[in-house]
């Protein structure tokens, strides 16, 4: 429940990011759009942004993983507990991470295909 809960959290604020970055070139893909750019192309743009910021969270998340097993030993009086990471996880953490890329980036996709062109190239 906590990672479902963290999981749609992390995808709305990576819809919310990627909004953001759509409103602020709004003008921008509106003259792109007018001039034959598909809404395809345009989805791909919003897709490349989000797997960038995706992937640099996977790569932070995974180094810190990594001297997170490498540092902590946890003794106790009748047995020790050492983290590691296993493959399975790796691929799990994997699949959750592009759902959430793919989740965050529907709204902004679904919004650059409902603007109206014509009043973004007329409010400039």
């Amino acid at each position: 429940l906590v990672v479902f809960i963290l999981g749609s959290a992390s995808a709305l604020a990576l819809g919310n990011i990627m909004m953001r970055l759509a409103w602020l070139r709004r003008r921008e893909i509106s003259v792109l759009r007018t001039n034959g750019f598909t809404l395809l192309t345009m989805v791909e743009y919003l897709l490349t942004q989000s797997a960038c910021i995706t992937a640099l969270g996977l790569v932070f998340g995974f180094i810190l993983t990594f001297v997170f097993t490498m540092l902590v030993k946890i003794t106790l009086p009748s047995f020790t507990l050492v983290p590691h990471l296993e493959p399975d996880a790796v691929v799990s953490i994997i699949i959750a991470a592009c759902l959430i890329m793919f989740a965050g980036s529907i709204l902004p996709a679904w919004w650059l295909g409902r603007v109206n062109l014509a009043a973004l190239l007329r409010a400039e």
